[in-house]
């Protein structure tokens, strides 16, 4: 629902809003960490969670950013 509908609503669904070969690569990569946490919003209120998800590296037009990887994944 956060890609391809977008894409399907500019009329971008054939490029936007998918992994196929081709397409522009922009990928967010994340991680579940399972563990306590204690989560804080703007008015500083706290909530317990059992997991949370950290973001690990992002790729832009097909070049990877973040932690390093090998390749393919390494930045041209």
């Amino acid at each position: 629902m956060a890609t391809i509908t977008p894409a399907k609503i500019i009329n971008r669904a054939a490029k936007l809003g998918t992994l196929q070969i081709g397409a522009p690569a922009d990928v967010s990569l994340l991680e579940v960490i399972d563990g306590p946490i204690e989560f804080v919003d703007t008015r500083n209120n706290k909530r317990s969670g059992k997991a949370w998800i950290k973001p690990v590296q992002s790729v832009l037009a097909g070049v990877a950013f973040g932690r390093p990887y090998g390749s393919p994944f390494s930045v041209r």
